[in-house]
Order: structure tokens, then sequence, then C-alpha cells
């Protein structure tokens, strides 16, 4: 593959962004589900925006309007303005100070159309996404050469799940267009996940979840494993994903396109870089919102709003040599019943307790210990329902979003999320080791395919002749 164009952002401008409204300060618990996840792990999102007319007619520039938008939102996304400190117990907690967000202004001379987003480590991290030093969310806009521009935000995962991420870029949105009533009320309320008195778990819970105290051994393995894995940004035409799913089916056995992805790079990367006496584990990322309440009780609704870390993280286990022997529909069988397995409300409040348990030890989930002597493994997550259409500040809708997510180099992660661009399209963010990429570049071309600039300047170009006919 060729190498995309070589650029650079230069930062113009830093701020920092409080709340229009200065809060009290308070302090804000982390739940258990919170506390899985290991302190300073980011998560990144960016959203690229054509050059709009109304921009230009309008007296406020781009930074302008999402500087002004970003200090009402946070009078209700107060957490994103404050710290993670530590409690009386060494554990981390929110202290919601309204230190504020820190906002970079830069320019990247260099057009829209020309950014490769099939190579994100080289056009995305430490150009369109800031690093967060001591903010909670840091955020920066791109000024392009053509006149359009990239907004780029990453949040401590420890803060927030992909979900909370969502609800706020879309509150985000709708304030800056002065939408009276928002989709989201964000909900704090940490009651809605205290563990059960008495608590209980079951062998799920100690089989996915592992305490760790403390956790310098995974960060000095990360260091000396460095460079060996890869990021790719790839997408999946909506044709494809409909015979994979055909495939992963059998009978009445209905598979969900998810499942039937997730089966398929499960079997694929044993197939083709897997040693026979090797396991592979493959975890999935699993919503708990809608799973530990009763539809009708008071308690789902406000669940609905949660902020904050919802997502249980099971996985599952096999040989190589057993996956190479599995049909396709043997292999999407099994990832059902993993997510089935933890979808329950007995499910998520078991790994509530189990943490409870636990405390004050540091824990996480299992697969982030990442590979062993014994096999690999990946992690499929889900932004399905990242709201990239709806992310319209005033200024149109992005013509691409995706999240990118800067993992160390001992887990693989995957993350699929709908294309904005051809409705039923994927875009999909890999993070694989470099023997895993180059099996999906050179064997699976017929399935995930670069996410060069053609592709979408393809479908621009596409929509602007529609737009004329």
């Amino acid at each position: 593959m060729a190498l995309p164009h070589i650029f650079s952002a230069t930062v113009l401008s830093k701020n920092v962004v409080t709340a229009a409204t200065k809060p009290s300060v308070e302090r804000l618990p982390f739940s258990n589900l919170d506390l899985l996840f290991p302190e300073n792990m980011t998560l990144s999102a960016y959203f690229c925006y054509e050059k709009h007319s109304s921009i230009s007619t309008n007296e406020k520039t781009v930074t302008d309007v999402l500087k002004e938008s970003l200090a009402q939102i946070l009078n209700s996304y107060h957490v994103f303005a404050g710290e993670v400190v530590s409690n009386s117990m060494g554990e981390p907690e929110l202290l919601c100070n309204n230190q504020g967000v820190d906002f970079s202004h830069a320019y990247a001379d260099l057009e829209l159309q020309e950014l490769d987003h099939s190579y994100p480590d080289i056009t995305v991290q430490g150009k369109l996404v800031p690093t967060i030093k001591r903010a909670v969310l840091s955020v920066q806009v791109t000024e392009m050469r053509c006149g359009g521009h990239v907004l780029g935000c990453t949040f401590n995962h420890q803060v927030a799940d992909a979900y909370s991420a969502n609800m706020f870029f879309l509150s985000w949105a709708e304030c800056a267009k002065s939408i009276a009533s928002m989709s989201y009320t964000p909900v704090f309320q940490r009651s809605l996940l205290n563990p059960r008195k008495p608590g209980h778990h079951d062998s799920c819970a100690d089989n996915w979840y592992h305490p760790v105290q403390p956790l310098n051994g995974h960060k000095n393995k990360e260091k000396s494993q460095k460079g060996r894995y890869r990021r790719r940004t790839f997408y999946v035409e909506a044709q494809v994903i409909n015979r994979l799913q055909a495939m992963a089916t059998s009978g009445d056995e209905y598979r969900t396109k998810y499942e039937s992805l997730v089966a398929y790079l499960w079997k694929f990367l044993a197939e083709s870089v897997g040693d026979n006496n090797n396991t592979f584990k493959i975890s999935i990322a699993v919503d708990g919102r809608t799973r530990l309440y009763e539809e009708g009780d008071p308690k789902a609704s406000m669940m609905h709003n949660y902020f904050g870390n919802v997502v249980s993280t099971p996985y599952s286990e096999a040989s190589v040599g057993e996956l190479k022997a599995m049909p396709l529909t043997k292999v999407a069988d099994t990832i059902h019943k993993l997510k089935v397995d933890a979808t329950t409300p007995e499910h998520f409040f078991s790994v509530i307790d189990w943490v409870q348990e636990k405390r004050p030890k540091k824990v996480i989930p299992k697969f982030l210990l990442g590979k062993s002597k014994e096999g690999t493994v990946v992690l499929v997550s889900s932004g399905m329902r990242f709201p990239v259409s709806m992310i319209d500040f005033g200024w149109g809708k992005p013509i691409f979003g995706s999240y990118y997510f800067p993992c160390g180099d001992e887990i693989g992660y995957v993350m699929p999320m709908p294309s904005v661009r051809r409705e039923g399209d994927w875009v999909v963010f890999m993070h694989l080791q470099g023997n895993q990429m180059a099996a999906i570049e050179r064997d699976a071309a017929h399935v995930f395919r670069p996410l060069h600039p053609s592709y979408i300047n393809g479908l621009m170009i596409n929509s602007h002749d529609h737009a004329q006919c």
C-alpha cells in the first residue's frame, strides 16, 4: 500500500474552556464498572467537515461557535471539566471543580479530500486528535487548506464509555444549534450501580476479570513489545456484511451482523497466523444500560441517560486448531452464547459485586492482560451507535467520523462503526499484531478495504452529481 501524504498540524492557540455557569465543587465517586478500566486509558473520536456557506456568512468562526457551545454544554456535562483525584482509600474518583477542558486551535496545510484515514497513526495520532495531559477531556479544531476542518476529542475512558461520549457529542451539537430540548440529559446517579447486599458473584466474574496490584509489570511488558502492533482503518461494504451474516447463520439460528463479523475475524486470524497449539481469546463489549432493570422500572429510564461506564467485556477462548476445524456457523454460535450470557442483570450485578469484594485492589478485564505464552487476545468493541451523521453544529453533517483507540502493544482491538457516507457500509478501526494485520491486508482484502480518500471522495462526487441532477 502507498503511504498517505505526510503533513503536520500547527497549533495556533491553546485555551481552557470552563462551564459558563460556575458549578459548585463536588466529588463524584467512580462506580465499580468505572474501576474496571485502567487509569489513564484514553479514547479519541474525530469528525471531518467540508467548508460550508453558513460558516463564511456567519460572523463567528467555527472555533468561536465550538468554544461558546462547549462552555454552555459543560453546565450539564460538568464531569468533563473536572479532574481525576484519589480518595482516602487511594482509589480514583472525580473532582468536579470546573478546572476546564483543554482546547486547541490548529492548522494543517492539506486538503480535506487528501486525508487518508486508512493509516490513522500517520494522519490522526498527534495531528488531528489531542493528547490528555491534565484534563479529563481535550479538544482540538484543525482548519484545513480547503476551508474544511476536523474536530478531534480525546477523553479519559475511566470517566466515560463510548455511549456516554456519544451522548455528549450529540448534546454539544444540539447546544451549538440552540436546540431547546436536548436528546439526552446526563444522569450521574451512581446508586444505580450499587453492589448488592449481601453481594455474590458467579464463576464468570473470576474467569473474565482479574485483580492486579500494581500494574507496573503490565506496563513494562507493553514497553518491551512496543512497535509490534499496527493500526489501520477499513471499510466494509453492505453486501459483504450481509454475505458474512448469511455464512454465519445456520437454519433458523439467526446471527446478527456484529456476531457474524466477530466470528469471521476470530476464525480468519486463527487460520491465517495461529499456531495450532496456542489458544486464541476473543472478547466482546456488551453495554448494560438496557440489561440492568426491567422495562417499566423508573431506574430503566434513568439508565438510558446514565453517564459513565456500563460495559462488560466477556471473552471466550479456543485452541487455534479447534477454530480451524470449526465451521463459521459454530464459531458464530460461540459468540452468540457469549453475548447472551453477558446480557442479563445477574451478569452485570455479579461483576459489580466481584469488584466490590476486591476493593481497594485494582482490577481489570483479563483481556487487558494481553498476550501470554499461550496465545493472544482480541477485543471487538462496537461503535454501531456512533451518531456521526447527527453531529451537526450548524454547518452540515460530517463527511467522515471515527473513533481512534491508542491501545498498548499487548492486546488486539477492533471497533466497527456505521459509515456516514453510504448506508449499510461499516467503518472498521483495527489495532492488531503486525502479522495479523498483514494477513488482513493480504488475504481478507475482499472484506476489509483500506479507507483511502477515494472511498469518501467518490461518494462526495456522487452526492454532488445527484444534487445537480
